[in-house]
């Protein structure tokens, strides 16, 4: 008997019986009626599909000097948003180099487009972030290159001011005006120069007397 390769070998088909078929028909039935059961359900889209978020095109940059007392302000003339933001959110963070990283700090409370350096910022690097918002999306933080360190700030002496009338007995009130620099003598180390005292004047006889002297 000589054996028949397998390549040769007839394949076997599955022939149906009448329970078979049954089957196979209530199967492919109960699959259509759980299709057409089932409803077609989106996935949700996100708030950057549902709404491209603003995008900023362009250059930040801070306003104003890097020293205690002073402002710093974000400004965003340098470039432009698209779609026009319908609200800003600003944030400050302080960091050790220039570089804006997870390791920078956030200033608490300075939300707003300027912020005033106080001396807890001496020696850090400032940075200014903002994000704009558009029909429910919000873009991503755009950083302005940081400036610093903060130094110390210039101490300016207002210009004092005194009230009343000169006249012995009379008294007179000092008051300091802020917002006012110190005359240029003051500010230079100078002060004035002091009055001479006043030449005493020699009293004066009534003309009848100094006629008795002069007899004399």
């Amino acid at each position: 008997m000589n054996p028949t390769p397998l390549g040769d070998a007839p394949r076997a088909r599955a022939v149906p019986t009448p329970s078979t078929a049954r089957r196979w028909r209530a199967s492919a039935s109960l699959a259509a009626l759980t299709l057409i059961a089932t409803p077609l359900v989106a996935a949700p889209a996100s708030a950057a599909e549902a709404a491209d978020a603003p995008v900023f095109t362009g250059t930040t940059e801070v306003d104003g000097v890097a020293a205690v007392g002073s402002v710093l302000t974000l400004d965003e003339t340098g470039g432009s948003w698209a779609p026009e933001p319908e609200s800003r959110a600003y944030s400050w963070l302080l960091s050790d180099d220039t570089v804006l990283d997870a390791s920078d700090v956030l200033v608490d409370g300075a939300t707003d487009a300027s912020i005033t350096l106080l001396p807890a910022h001496l020696g850090k690097y400032v940075i200014g972030t903002v994000a704009a918002t558009a029909a429910g999306a919000t873009s991503e933080p755009v950083a302005a290159d940081a400036v610093g360190p903060v130094a110390a700030g210039e101490l300016v002496a207002g210009t004092p001011t005194i009230s009343g009338t000169v006249k012995v007995g009379n008294k007179l009130t000092a008051q300091l005006v802020p917002g006012r620099r110190a005359p240029a003598s003051l500010t230079r180390g100078r002060s004035a120069a002091p009055r001479s005292p006043p030449r005493p004047r020699s009293p004066r006889l009534p003309p009848t007397r100094a006629r008795r002297c002069a007899s004399r």
